[in-house]
């Protein structure tokens, strides 16, 4: 986002053209240009850590600690497998597992979380469930709208098929499809719903 050049950019446009085309001097002037690039790279830098949209690493930290959300959801961590051919031992599954369902799966992981309990969620996972949180917490009511768009905003995109089921029964039921969710996204949808689902209701979410 930040620009790398802003300083030769002043400069080129301060520079008479009689002087523009000339290799030495600008050779010359650079010598002092290239310091007010890196000025005026890491000042862009902290202008634009204070957007959420454009926020990264701890940047992004310091606006889940106003959000009061943590970057460590705990929730399910999920874990890539190959399905099992015939005659091995690999478990027989769909691909991914769990630490609570070992047996789904659980072949690799990741090294940066290898004995960690919580595993943290990336700069773009964070944004999303940032922006979700902070768009419903100016909501002084839920509506099955601002369901839908809290799907949306957690998912990244617009699912190929979504359903929002009307409250009924003290239940609110999302349908969507399981091959257009991933495992991952299926379970920051559950702990999102906290914030989404409307007060003394039940929520569940249905891959079909």
């Amino acid at each position: 986002m930040s620009t790398l050049n802003k300083g030769e950019q002043v400069m080129d446009g301060l520079l008479l053209s009689q002087y523009s085309n000339s290799p030495l001097l600008r050779q010359y002037l650079m010598a002092y240009v290239g310091e007010m690039d890196e000025l005026f790279y890491n000042l862009e830098e902290v202008y634009y850590g204070r957007f959420l949209e454009t926020a990264v690493g701890v940047q992004l930290d310091v606006i889940g600690i106003i959000l009061q959300q943590d970057r460590n959801i705990d929730i399910q961590s999920i874990y890539f497998a190959f399905k099992a051919a015939v005659g091995t031992t690999l478990p027989a599954t769909g691909g991914f597992g769990t630490i609570a369902d070992t047996s789904e799966g659980g072949i690799f992981k990741s090294l940066y979380n290898l004995g960690a309990s919580v595993e943290p969620l990336t700069d773009d996972a964070y944004r999303r469930v940032l922006q979700c949180k902070a768009n419903l917490l100016n909501k002084d009511n839920i509506t099955i709208e601002d369901i839908y768009e809290a799907v949306y905003i957690i998912l990244g995109r617009v699912p190929a098929s979504i359903e929002v089921a009307e409250p009924a029964n003290l239940e609110v039921e999302v349908n969507l499809l399981s091959s257009d969710t991933r495992n991952d996204e299926y379970l920051l949808l559950l702990y999102m719903s906290k914030y989404f689902s409307p007060a003394a209701m039940t929520f569940s979410i249905n891959l079909i």
